[in-house]
Protein backbone atom coordinates (compact mmCIF):
# COMPACT_ATOMS: atom_id res chain seq x y z
CA UNK A 1 0.00 0.00 0.00
CA UNK A 2 3.05 2.19 0.70
CA UNK A 3 4.48 1.60 -2.53
CA UNK A 4 1.31 2.57 -4.13
CA UNK A 5 1.29 5.70 -2.66
CA UNK A 6 4.73 6.58 -3.16
CA UNK A 7 4.75 5.85 -7.12
CA UNK A 8 1.23 8.16 -7.20
CA UNK A 9 3.15 10.83 -5.53
CA UNK A 10 6.08 10.33 -7.69
CA UNK A 11 3.72 10.29 -10.52
CA UNK A 12 1.43 13.41 -9.49
CA UNK A 13 4.51 15.12 -9.32
CA UNK A 14 5.53 14.34 -12.67
CA UNK A 15 2.89 15.34 -14.13
CA UNK A 16 2.72 18.51 -12.00
CA UNK A 17 6.95 19.45 -12.88
CA UNK A 18 5.73 18.77 -16.71
CA UNK A 19 2.63 20.88 -16.48
CA UNK A 20 5.02 23.48 -15.24
CA UNK A 21 8.12 23.10 -17.49
CA UNK A 22 5.43 23.30 -20.59
CA UNK A 23 3.78 26.60 -19.08
CA UNK A 24 6.82 28.21 -18.52
CA UNK A 25 8.04 26.84 -22.30
CA UNK A 26 5.00 28.49 -23.65
CA UNK A 27 5.17 31.99 -22.01
CA UNK A 28 8.76 31.84 -22.71
CA UNK A 29 7.90 30.87 -26.21
CA UNK A 30 5.66 33.93 -26.55
CA UNK A 31 7.72 36.78 -24.94
CA UNK A 32 10.76 35.32 -27.73
CA UNK A 33 8.42 35.93 -30.35
CA UNK A 34 7.14 39.29 -29.57
CA UNK A 35 10.53 40.21 -29.29
CA UNK A 36 11.88 38.68 -32.58
CA UNK A 37 8.42 40.36 -34.58
CA UNK A 38 9.27 43.96 -32.61
CA UNK A 39 13.11 44.02 -32.21
CA UNK A 40 12.93 47.57 -30.66
CA UNK A 41 9.82 47.80 -28.81
CA UNK A 42 12.03 47.77 -25.24
CA UNK A 43 14.31 51.15 -26.76
CA UNK A 44 12.32 53.55 -24.62
CA UNK A 45 12.02 55.98 -28.01
CA UNK A 46 8.88 56.27 -30.16
CA UNK A 47 9.69 57.69 -33.98
CA UNK A 48 8.22 60.86 -33.02
CA UNK A 49 10.79 61.91 -30.19
CA UNK A 50 13.74 61.17 -32.79
CA UNK A 51 15.36 64.67 -33.12
CA UNK A 52 18.44 63.59 -34.88
CA UNK A 53 20.16 60.83 -36.84
CA UNK A 54 22.89 59.86 -38.20
CA UNK A 55 23.94 57.43 -41.10
CA UNK A 56 27.39 56.18 -41.57
CA UNK A 57 28.37 54.71 -44.46
CA UNK A 58 30.67 51.63 -45.51
CA UNK A 59 34.85 52.95 -44.28
CA UNK A 60 34.34 56.24 -44.25
CA UNK A 61 34.78 57.69 -40.70
CA UNK A 62 32.43 60.74 -40.80
CA UNK A 63 28.33 60.63 -40.66
CA UNK A 64 25.88 62.26 -41.96
CA UNK A 65 23.93 64.26 -39.53
CA UNK A 66 20.13 64.63 -39.81
CA UNK A 67 18.56 67.05 -36.98
CA UNK A 68 15.03 68.75 -36.75
CA UNK A 69 15.28 72.40 -36.56
CA UNK A 70 11.82 74.21 -36.60
CA UNK A 71 9.87 71.36 -37.18
CA UNK A 72 11.85 70.24 -40.93
CA UNK A 73 14.70 67.70 -41.18
CA UNK A 74 18.34 69.70 -41.90
CA UNK A 75 21.46 68.54 -42.95
CA UNK A 76 23.94 70.84 -40.58
CA UNK A 77 27.66 69.67 -42.71
CA UNK A 78 25.80 71.08 -45.92
CA UNK A 79 24.71 74.39 -44.98
CA UNK A 80 21.54 73.53 -42.94
CA UNK A 81 20.50 72.16 -46.15
CA UNK A 82 16.87 70.61 -46.53
CA UNK A 83 15.96 67.01 -46.41
CA UNK A 84 13.42 65.42 -48.14
CA UNK A 85 10.96 65.35 -44.18
CA UNK A 86 8.88 63.00 -45.17
CA UNK A 87 11.37 59.98 -46.46
CA UNK A 88 13.18 60.72 -42.98
CA UNK A 89 10.72 60.38 -41.28
CA UNK A 90 9.75 57.18 -42.96
CA UNK A 91 13.08 56.01 -42.80
CA UNK A 92 12.81 55.92 -38.64
CA UNK A 93 9.91 54.51 -38.14
CA UNK A 94 11.17 51.13 -40.53
CA UNK A 95 13.59 51.02 -38.35
CA UNK A 96 12.01 52.00 -35.16
CA UNK A 97 8.52 49.38 -35.65
CA UNK A 98 10.06 46.93 -38.26
CA UNK A 99 9.05 43.20 -38.00
CA UNK A 100 11.14 39.96 -38.19
CA UNK A 101 12.81 37.19 -37.52
CA UNK A 102 16.07 35.80 -36.20
CA UNK A 103 18.53 34.57 -38.55
CA UNK A 104 21.25 34.55 -37.10
CA UNK A 105 22.69 34.49 -33.29
CA UNK A 106 26.60 34.94 -33.64
CA UNK A 107 28.86 36.77 -34.75
CA UNK A 108 30.05 34.56 -37.90
CA UNK A 109 28.59 34.30 -41.38
CA UNK A 110 27.54 38.57 -41.05
CA UNK A 111 29.22 38.83 -44.35
CA UNK A 112 26.21 36.43 -45.81
CA UNK A 113 23.86 39.60 -44.84
CA UNK A 114 25.68 42.55 -45.79
CA UNK A 115 26.61 43.37 -42.29
CA UNK A 116 30.35 43.29 -42.39
CA UNK A 117 32.32 46.32 -41.81
CA UNK A 118 33.05 46.83 -45.48
CA UNK A 119 29.26 47.41 -46.64
CA UNK A 120 27.04 47.68 -43.44
CA UNK A 121 25.20 50.97 -43.08
CA UNK A 122 25.27 52.21 -39.39
CA UNK A 123 22.13 54.41 -37.98
CA UNK A 124 22.30 56.57 -34.68
CA UNK A 125 18.96 57.49 -33.13
CA UNK A 126 19.25 60.31 -30.80
CA UNK A 127 16.42 61.91 -28.83
CA UNK A 128 16.35 66.06 -28.06
CA UNK A 129 18.54 65.61 -25.34
CA UNK A 130 21.36 64.62 -27.45
CA UNK A 131 21.17 60.69 -26.06
CA UNK A 132 21.88 57.99 -28.35
CA UNK A 133 18.92 55.65 -28.28
CA UNK A 134 19.97 53.10 -30.42
CA UNK A 135 22.35 52.27 -32.89
CA UNK A 136 22.24 49.56 -35.79
CA UNK A 137 23.50 48.58 -38.94
CA UNK A 138 21.28 47.98 -42.12
CA UNK A 139 22.35 45.14 -44.63
CA UNK A 140 21.74 43.90 -47.88
CA UNK A 141 18.07 43.68 -49.18
CA UNK A 142 16.87 39.99 -49.35
CA UNK A 143 16.77 38.85 -53.05
CA UNK A 144 13.66 38.52 -54.75
CA UNK A 145 11.24 40.12 -57.04
CA UNK A 146 9.02 42.95 -54.92
CA UNK A 147 10.30 41.70 -52.33
CA UNK A 148 10.83 44.73 -49.62
CA UNK A 149 12.80 43.43 -47.24
CA UNK A 150 16.30 43.22 -45.44
CA UNK A 151 18.29 42.53 -42.56
CA UNK A 152 19.20 44.31 -39.50
CA UNK A 153 21.60 44.03 -36.29
CA UNK A 154 21.43 46.04 -33.27
CA UNK A 155 25.00 47.13 -33.13
CA UNK A 156 25.20 46.18 -29.38
CA UNK A 157 24.27 42.61 -30.28
CA UNK A 158 25.02 39.59 -31.77
CA UNK A 159 21.29 38.92 -33.49
CA UNK A 160 20.80 39.45 -36.81
CA UNK A 161 17.41 39.80 -37.89
CA UNK A 162 15.19 39.75 -41.07
CA UNK A 163 12.87 42.38 -40.93
CA UNK A 164 10.03 42.92 -43.22
CA UNK A 165 11.17 46.58 -44.65
CA UNK A 166 13.66 47.72 -46.33
CA UNK A 167 15.23 50.89 -44.84
CA UNK A 168 17.73 51.75 -46.88
CA UNK A 169 15.71 51.89 -50.35
CA UNK A 170 13.98 54.88 -48.55
CA UNK A 171 17.28 56.67 -48.74
CA UNK A 172 17.82 56.03 -52.30
CA UNK A 173 21.69 57.30 -53.92
CA UNK A 174 24.27 56.56 -51.22
CA UNK A 175 26.74 57.89 -53.73
CA UNK A 176 30.08 59.20 -52.32
CA UNK A 177 30.25 63.01 -51.26
CA UNK A 178 26.41 63.42 -51.04
CA UNK A 179 24.06 62.87 -47.85
CA UNK A 180 20.99 60.73 -48.95
CA UNK A 181 17.84 62.17 -48.84
CA UNK A 182 19.00 65.68 -49.23
CA UNK A 183 16.08 67.68 -51.02
CA UNK A 184 17.77 68.62 -54.67
CA UNK A 185 14.59 71.29 -54.89
CA UNK A 186 14.95 75.31 -55.05
CA UNK A 187 11.74 75.03 -53.39
CA UNK A 188 12.25 72.83 -50.65
CA UNK A 189 9.18 70.43 -50.57
CA UNK A 190 9.57 70.85 -46.70
CA UNK A 191 8.47 74.41 -46.63
CA UNK A 192 3.96 74.80 -47.03
CA UNK A 193 3.01 75.81 -50.43
CA UNK A 194 -0.10 75.95 -52.08
CA UNK A 195 -1.44 76.96 -55.05
CA UNK A 196 0.49 79.96 -57.17
CA UNK A 197 -1.50 83.17 -57.92
CA UNK A 198 1.16 85.20 -59.05
CA UNK A 199 4.58 85.69 -60.37
CA UNK A 200 6.36 88.23 -60.62
CA UNK A 201 10.22 89.17 -62.32
CA UNK A 202 12.79 91.69 -61.77
CA UNK A 203 15.72 92.33 -64.00
CA UNK A 204 17.49 92.52 -67.03
CA UNK A 205 16.36 88.50 -68.20
CA UNK A 206 12.90 89.13 -67.52
CA UNK A 207 10.98 88.69 -71.04
CA UNK A 208 7.20 90.02 -68.77
CA UNK A 209 6.34 91.32 -65.66
CA UNK A 210 4.50 89.04 -64.56
CA UNK A 211 2.04 85.97 -64.65
CA UNK A 212 -1.32 86.56 -62.80
CA UNK A 213 -3.93 84.63 -62.36
CA UNK A 214 -7.59 85.50 -62.59
CA UNK A 215 -11.04 83.75 -62.10
CA UNK A 216 -12.57 82.63 -65.83
CA UNK A 217 -16.09 83.93 -66.96
CA UNK A 218 -17.77 80.45 -67.22
CA UNK A 219 -20.86 82.21 -67.68
CA UNK A 220 -21.34 80.50 -71.26
CA UNK A 221 -19.39 77.51 -70.80
CA UNK A 222 -21.83 74.41 -71.49
CA UNK A 223 -19.10 71.80 -70.86
CA UNK A 224 -20.14 68.08 -70.58
CA UNK A 225 -21.78 66.99 -67.40
CA UNK A 226 -19.47 65.79 -64.95
CA UNK A 227 -17.15 68.26 -64.54
CA UNK A 228 -16.17 69.02 -61.00
CA UNK A 229 -17.70 72.12 -59.20
CA UNK A 230 -15.67 75.11 -58.29
CA UNK A 231 -13.39 77.96 -60.05
CA UNK A 232 -11.81 77.70 -62.91
CA UNK A 233 -8.64 79.80 -63.48
CA UNK A 234 -6.85 80.89 -66.76
CA UNK A 235 -3.67 83.29 -66.80
CA UNK A 236 -2.82 86.55 -68.18
CA UNK A 237 0.96 87.88 -68.77
CA UNK A 238 1.75 91.66 -67.70
CA UNK A 239 4.61 93.14 -70.14
CA UNK A 240 5.23 97.16 -70.27
CA UNK A 241 3.14 97.48 -73.00
CA UNK A 242 -0.52 95.34 -72.39
CA UNK A 243 -1.87 92.59 -70.58
CA UNK A 244 -2.63 89.36 -72.35
CA UNK A 245 -4.60 86.04 -71.83
CA UNK A 246 -1.94 83.17 -71.39
CA UNK A 247 -1.92 79.45 -73.29
CA UNK A 248 -3.39 77.57 -70.48
CA UNK A 249 -1.00 75.02 -71.66
CA UNK A 250 1.63 76.57 -72.12
CA UNK A 251 1.16 78.63 -68.54
CA UNK A 252 0.95 75.72 -67.08
CA UNK A 253 3.69 74.03 -68.18
CA UNK A 254 5.90 77.25 -67.45
CA UNK A 255 4.57 76.97 -63.60
CA UNK A 256 5.41 73.13 -63.31
CA UNK A 257 8.59 73.84 -64.76
CA UNK A 258 9.44 76.14 -62.26
CA UNK A 259 8.19 74.47 -59.18
CA UNK A 260 9.78 71.53 -60.00
CA UNK A 261 13.39 73.47 -60.17
CA UNK A 262 16.33 71.08 -59.41
CA UNK A 263 19.83 72.31 -57.96
CA UNK A 264 22.99 71.00 -58.71
CA UNK A 265 24.78 72.18 -55.34
CA UNK A 266 24.25 73.65 -52.19
CA UNK A 267 26.47 76.97 -51.76
CA UNK A 268 27.15 78.89 -48.27
CA UNK A 269 25.43 82.70 -48.54
CA UNK A 270 29.26 84.09 -48.70
CA UNK A 271 29.32 82.80 -52.31
CA UNK A 272 26.90 85.01 -53.86
CA UNK A 273 28.48 87.89 -55.94
CA UNK A 274 28.30 91.00 -53.78
CA UNK A 275 29.11 93.09 -56.97
CA UNK A 276 26.09 91.82 -59.20
CA UNK A 277 22.52 92.55 -59.16
CA UNK A 278 20.20 89.91 -59.02
CA UNK A 279 17.47 89.18 -61.58
CA UNK A 280 14.65 88.31 -58.63
CA UNK A 281 10.96 85.94 -59.06
CA UNK A 282 8.63 85.83 -56.17
CA UNK A 283 5.67 83.45 -56.13
CA UNK A 284 2.54 84.28 -54.38
CA UNK A 285 0.50 81.38 -52.97
CA UNK A 286 -3.25 81.31 -51.99
CA UNK A 287 -2.48 79.83 -48.64
CA UNK A 288 1.11 79.85 -47.84
CA UNK A 289 4.33 82.81 -47.33
CA UNK A 290 5.86 83.92 -50.82
CA UNK A 291 8.78 82.38 -52.30
CA UNK A 292 11.54 84.90 -53.65
CA UNK A 293 14.46 83.92 -55.32
CA UNK A 294 17.41 85.88 -56.43
CA UNK A 295 19.14 84.53 -59.59
CA UNK A 296 22.79 85.59 -60.36
CA UNK A 297 24.30 85.04 -63.86
CA UNK A 298 27.55 85.40 -65.29
CA UNK A 299 27.65 85.50 -69.16
CA UNK A 300 28.77 82.61 -70.41
CA UNK A 301 28.72 80.75 -66.97
CA UNK A 302 27.57 77.32 -67.04
CA UNK A 303 26.05 77.77 -63.40
CA UNK A 304 24.05 79.82 -62.19
CA UNK A 305 23.47 81.32 -58.45
CA UNK A 306 20.66 81.47 -56.70
CA UNK A 307 19.33 82.58 -53.54
CA UNK A 308 16.09 81.44 -51.77
CA UNK A 309 15.06 84.08 -49.48
CA UNK A 310 12.47 82.61 -47.15
CA UNK A 311 14.31 78.92 -46.94
CA UNK A 312 17.80 80.96 -45.87
CA UNK A 313 19.34 78.41 -48.83
CA UNK A 314 22.03 79.34 -51.80
CA UNK A 315 22.17 76.68 -54.89
CA UNK A 316 23.97 76.20 -58.47
CA UNK A 317 21.26 75.74 -60.93
CA UNK A 318 22.41 75.51 -64.66
CA UNK A 319 22.20 78.51 -67.13
CA UNK A 320 20.29 76.72 -69.18
CA UNK A 321 17.60 76.50 -66.15
CA UNK A 322 17.99 80.14 -65.05
CA UNK A 323 17.62 81.78 -68.11
CA UNK A 324 13.94 79.16 -68.63
CA UNK A 325 13.41 80.91 -65.29
CA UNK A 326 12.28 84.23 -67.26
CA UNK A 327 9.58 83.80 -69.87
CA UNK A 328 9.57 85.16 -72.41
CA UNK A 329 6.17 86.54 -73.90
CA UNK A 330 5.60 84.09 -76.67
CA UNK A 331 6.86 81.10 -74.42
CA UNK A 332 3.27 81.45 -72.08
CA UNK A 333 0.64 83.45 -74.64
CA UNK A 334 1.70 81.42 -77.48
CA UNK A 335 1.83 77.02 -77.81
CA UNK A 336 5.10 75.93 -77.08
CA UNK A 337 7.34 74.28 -79.61
CA UNK A 338 7.57 70.43 -79.81
CA UNK A 339 9.41 69.53 -77.73
CA UNK A 340 8.73 71.75 -75.23
CA UNK A 341 11.75 73.81 -73.11
CA UNK A 342 9.26 73.68 -70.29
CA UNK A 343 9.17 69.62 -70.12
Amino acid sequence: MNRMLTIAAVVSILIIGSDLYLRHRIESRKHLVGTIRTPFQQVGISPEAVQEFRIGMPGETHLWVFRQLSGHWRIPQVHNAYALSDRADQFISEILECRGTVVLSSPAERSRFGLDPTSAISVHLLNSTDTVHLVVQLGRAVPGRNVNESFLRPVLSDTVFHIHSNPLAILGDLGEGRPPIIDPHIFPQSLSQSQIVNVTYAGRLSGIIGLYRILADTTERRGPAGLPDGPIYTWEAKSTEEIESCNLISANAYLRFLRGLEHTGNLSEADIPSSQHPNTVTLQYNKAAPDTIDIYLERGAEQAIVRNRRAGQTYLLPSSDARLVFPSREAVVDSLPTPSPYQ
